[in-house]
Parts: C-alpha cells; sequence; structure tokens
C-alpha cells in the first residue's frame, strides 16, 4: 500500500500539535496528503442524563454549553491545523492533484469520534494517533481506527519525531495481523535505508512463517532486510522488543495490533497493550 493520503483526527488539544509534527516527517517520506479531522459532538446524543424530569431551560443551558464547548475545541484545533500548514509550507488544497511535496485539507464531521474515524479511515490509507494517556482500555477512536477501517494505524509518541521510517524494525511473529503489518508498509520499505526483522525466542519455535521467510519474501519486493531473534530476558515480548529496537536505533516499529483477543490483551497484557502505554518510537499497527 502507498501511503498517499494521512487521516488524522484533531481533538482541540494539547496532542494536536505533537501530532501534526510527526506527521509533517511521515507526510515528506510518503509524498501524501493530509487530512485533518475534526469531530463536532451531537450535545443531544452525548448527554444521556438529560432525562424528562429535567426542565426544558436547564436542558437547554447543558446543550448550549456543550455546543460552545465543541466550537472552541473546533477553532482551536483548525488554528493548530492552519498554523502547522504556515509553519512548514504546506499547501492547503480540497481536490486530488499533482504537487511536489505534502498538501493538506480539513475536514469536519458531528456525532461519535469513533464513527467519524472509521467512515473517513477507510477512504485513507493510514490514521494517525496519539499514543494514548490510557492505554487500558485503549481510547474508542484509536480501536476503531485499528479494528474498523481496514487500514493501518500510526501510533506517534509524546515528543515529536523529525525523521520516520529510515530504519524499520518489523516486529514478526508468524500471525495474520502480523502479515497485514506487513503487506500494509511495503511501498515504504522500499524508502527504508534499513530494515531488519524481530522476533521472539518462543515465535521462532511456532509452527508459523519465522523471521527468515519474512526476508526471503521481501528479498521478492527488492527489499533487503536482515533477521534477528531477540532474548533480552525483558519482563514481557513487548518490552524486549521495544528495547531492541532501541538498540538498533529505529525510528519506525511496524507489528500486527491485538493478535491476542482484546480481553486477553486486558487481561495479561499483550505486545499491543505494552506499546501502547510505552512505545517512545512511531508504532505502525494493522489488525
Amino acid at each position: 500500500m502507498a501511503f498517499k493520503k494521512l487521516l488524522v483526527p484533531l481533538n482541540g488539544g494539547g496532542a494536536d500539535e505533537v501530532v501534526l509534527e510527526t506527521t509533517i516527517a511521515a507526510a515528506r517520506r510518503f509524498g501524501a496528503h493530509v487530512e485533518a479531522l475534526f469531530v463536532r459532538a451531537d450535545p443531544k446524543e452525548t448527554l444521556p442524563f438529560l432525562i424528562s424530569t429535567v426542565p426544558t431551560s436547564v436542558k437547554d443551558m447543558v446543550i448550549e454549553a456543550a455546543d460552545k464547548s465543541s466550537h472552541d475545541r473546533a477553532d482551536q484545533a483548525r488554528t493548530t491545523f492552519e498554523q502547522w500548514c504556515a509553519n512548514h509550507q504546506v499547501p492547503i488544497v480540497n481536490t486530488p492533484g499533482r504537487l511536489d511535496g505534502p498538501s493538506a485539507s480539513w475536514f469536519e464531521d458531528t456525532g461519535s469520534v469513533s464513527g467519524a474515524i472509521v467512515r473517513r479511515g477507510r477512504v485513507s490509507d493510514m490514521v494517525v494517533l496519539p499514543r494514548p494517556e490510557r492505554p487500558s482500555p485503549a481510547p474508542e477512536g484509536l480501536e476503531a481506527a485499528l479494528l474498523k477501517t481496514g487500514r493501518p494505524v500510526l501510533v506517534v509518541p509524546s515528543t515529536p519525531q523529525s525523521c520516520i521510517a529510515s530504519h524499520v524494525v518489523i516486529g514478526w511473529n508468524g500471525s495474520d495481523e502480523a502479515a497485514r503489518a506487513v503487506g500494509a508498509v511495503i511501498s515504504c520499505l522500499h524508502a527504508a535505508e534499513a530494515v531488519t526483522v524481530l522476533t521472539g525466542r518462543k515465535s521462532a519455535e511456532l509452527k508459523r512463517p519465522n523471521a527468515q521467510d519474512l526476508v526471503d519474501y521481501l528479498a521478492w519486493h527488492g527489499i533487503k532486510a536482515t533477521a534477528q531473534v531477540f532474548d533480552s530476558h525483558a519482563k514481557s515480548a513487548g518490552e524486549g522488543l521495544l528495547h531492541t529496537a532501541h538498540e538498533l536505533e529505529a525510528d519506525l516499529l511496524v507489528l500486527g495490533g491485538y493478535s491476542h483477543s482484546r480481553a486477553r490483551e486486558l487481561m495479561v497484557g499483550g505486545v499491543t497493550r505494552y506499546m501502547l502505554a510505552e512505545a517512545d518510537i512511531p508504532v505502525i499497527m494493522a489488525h
């Protein structure tokens, strides 16, 4: 998949600027268009406690306050977006066309954030979201992007990244989720200076395609990669994977998301949950 259209949901908060600053690195690397999405809440849908016994005047006041808050956040998100475009000389365009570099557009929707992300994500190549402050359970919007759009999700850390996809590390366990993640990033692997396939020692013992199998597959695409088994005696596979990615000075980690059920991830932890909590480099996940 070529990453030519990146969907970036904004909420008018402090994370917007960080997400956009990392997004420009990705957009330049992939030559992509960035669609900034803001979702205005519908107060009548998001305030279920306004039961019939509450006076109409009180309902109207609460709805008006919620509507004003939504407008204020939209204005802040739009201002952040336009300033980002100006700072990085990104043209704002609403129709596809030939450009020498990244472009951007603004899109607003009304209703639930997760519903809007699914609708716009399905007509994008990748969804870009900040690493959540509360990784478990994952925010509704992030889960919707990962599980319902059919597109990969780029989770960015809280520190802006000026370079992305120069050295790509693939966390490989031979699962169908991992295979989808690899398929999604083939185009950016061509542009990478180095590609390393990392697999845990336990994964290497499973009756699944191993790391060398993936290296051989990538070679058919003209991508030179190396395989490495990590066994750092870490507390979890996620910790070992991230630690080794740091040792390799990787600036992008690719892996399958929720290879186990979400219930199991919640109860006993897993690589997805660990990365959402701890990853301080960009991570592309696919389910």
